[in-house]
């Protein structure tokens, strides 16, 4: 499972991502307009997001063929802004190819996926 934390300043402007009655996710928008930073990365990225409520959330990123490549996170996140972070590594602990992946973030009956472009 992967390690999230709480996000800084309030003050980023936001975007509504798929609303529902139950829980939207809401993605923090970043400078130049990308959901995750840095994108492209190397060393590590940071995918921020903030639940109006608690709920369950799954991070994954997968390839270019729909492979699952690791699973950041599966767990129960309180109400708040939170950050997860990866450091593109596969579920094995072994550094992935240079390449575009995708993360998918899912809360509920709720799915958002972004690319990500990993530079080794």
């Amino acid at each position: 499972m992967g390690a999230y934390a709480n996000m800084g300043p309030a003050s980023l402007p936001v975007i509504m991502v798929a609303p529902h009655p139950g829980q939207p996710i809401v993605l923090v928008q970043t400078p130049g307009g990308r959901s995750n930073y840095p994108n492209p990365f190397n060393a590590q990225t940071s995918i921020p997001f903030h639940l109006p409520g608690a709920t369950r959330v799954v991070l994954k990123v997968f390839d270019v063929m729909g492979q699952t490549v690791a699973t950041l996170v599966d767990d129960r996140f309180p109400a708040g802004s939170h950050t997860l972070h990866w450091n593109g590594l596969d579920a094995d602990g072994q550094p992935l190819a240079t390449g575009v992946y995708f993360y998918q973030l899912r809360t509920g009956e709720r799915n958002l996926t972004r690319r990500l472009l990993l530079l080794r």
